[in-house]
């Protein structure tokens, strides 16, 4: 772990780990709604089942 990077206690995670995941938590949203805040374009949000996603990546 990088002791200079400690500031906020997490900042460590960035430089210890090549791929990064964020959590997101919201409440009193739709998907679509939480989509749009976090900057999608509406008419780029496609719903997919779960075996369509899979396949995506």
């Amino acid at each position: 772990m990088n002791q200079g990077s400690t500031e906020n206690g997490l900042r460590w995670i960035a430089d210890a780990y090549g791929i990064g995941f964020t959590l997101t938590l919201s409440e009193g949203l739709s998907p679509l709604e939480l989509l749009c805040r976090v900057g999608a374009e509406e008419r780029h949000v496609v719903p997919l089942t779960r075996c369509a996603a899979d396949e995506a990546i």
